[in-house]
């Protein structure tokens, strides 16, 4: 990737006067962007310019992806107000109603990101009902659920909403749909966890402890995951998920909360209670060169329920089975999310 854009530099200062430069600026900006880079993204398409271009459809085609790229590059940025005003360029640019479509999008996510949540929800609900199994269609309930989740989560009324409107629509085209559906399937698992937690009975810890990782990994809300992992382990402080749970509100504290002080005492705590721990040895500086292999008895730990019991609550967990294993399970958007094949058929 490096070497990549080294290329596309040097191209475009030595030969700044060739017609592949309007191309190679959008190659540029395009991997930079996906490089997490939408600053010098945006600078690679300053002064961007299609006249040198003979094909007056190709010229159309890149002067479109030059104004999407823009509108990305923007939002990416954390500037939907700019991103905004540049979707008229982008919509002014599309050659057909699948570009236009796309315009709809662009439009959609800046509105949502500005926190203008009746206009987003209502220019992508008007794209869902007019163009129902098309892919951009799609694209907007993706679009939708993860701004809710990211900004809302998983309590969300929002996005309760939009998860109940794919339940009932159904059918869904596009290269969207797997991702609509494995966050239709996260959620199902947090509401089975939750209930798992609710029932305030021996399992309520591990449950606990699963939701404080899901919150963290797969809706990106430190601050409530910690709150999860305080909860497990005041819940069960001397349990096996201990060392890990005081790990946890301590990593999070420090390096996504901001408060140094209150980690730092968790961290301290791991070593007074569990010396031993691979969490204490790491805190120590201690470092684990090679991972080793999970016993059945830490297996059914990380399960959390204990031996015999079930992932689910309702049937015995056959740990010689491979779709048993919690990383498995986990793989495609939460416990029990498993494709057709993973679960034979």
């Amino acid at each position: 990737t490096e070497r990549a854009i080294e290329s596309y530099r040097q191209f475009l200062s030595d030969y700044p006067d060739r017609p592949e430069v309007a191309r190679t600026k959008i190659a540029l900006a395009r991997i930079l962007l996906d490089e997490e880079d939408p600053d010098s993204a945006l600078e690679a398409l300053e002064g961007f310019s299609a006249e040198r271009v003979e094909s007056s459809r190709r010229r159309s085609e890149l002067e479109y992806e030059a104004a999407t790229l823009r509108v990305q590059s923007l939002l990416r940025s954390g500037r939907p107000e700019e991103a905004l005003a540049a979707v008229e360029q982008a919509d002014a640019a599309a050659g057909n109603d699948g570009d236009r479509r796309k315009a709809i999008l662009l439009r959609g996510r800046a509105l949502l990101a500005l926190g203008r949540i009746d206009e987003g929800r209502q220019v992508l609900g008007d794209l869902v009902s007019s163009a129902s199994l098309q892919p951009e269609a799609t694209t907007a309930r993706r679009i939708s659920i993860e701004h809710f989740s990211r900004v809302e989560g998983p309590e969300s009324d929002l996005l309760r909403e939009e998860i109940r409107a794919v339940r009932d629509a159904g059918r869904m085209a596009g290269s969207d749909v797997q991702v609509v559906r494995d966050h239709v399937a996260l959620l199902d698992a947090y509401d089975r966890l939750k209930g798992r937690y609710d029932a305030q009975d021996s399992t309520s810890a591990a449950a606990a402890f699963a939701l404080g990782e899901m919150v963290f990994t797969r809706y990106h809300r430190p601050a409530e995951a910690r709150d999860w992992y305080v909860t497990s382990y005041e819940l069960d402080p001397a349990g096996p998920l201990a060392p890990r749970t005081m790990y946890a509100i301590g990593w999070l504290s420090v390096e996504e909360l901001d408060d140094s002080e209150f980690g730092e005492e968790w961290f301290q705590q791991i070593e007074i209670c569990c010396p031993d721990s691979p969490q204490a040895r790491a805190l120590r500086g201690e470092e684990f060169a090679e991972a080793k292999p999970r016993t059945r008895e830490e297996i059914e730990r990380m399960i959390g329920l204990g031996p015999g019991a079930a992932a689910d609550g309702t049937r015995p967990v056959d740990l010689s089975d491979p779709r048993t294993v919690p990383w498995r399970a986990l793989r495609r958007g939460g416990p029990g999310a498993m494709t057709p094949r993973e679960v034979g058929g």
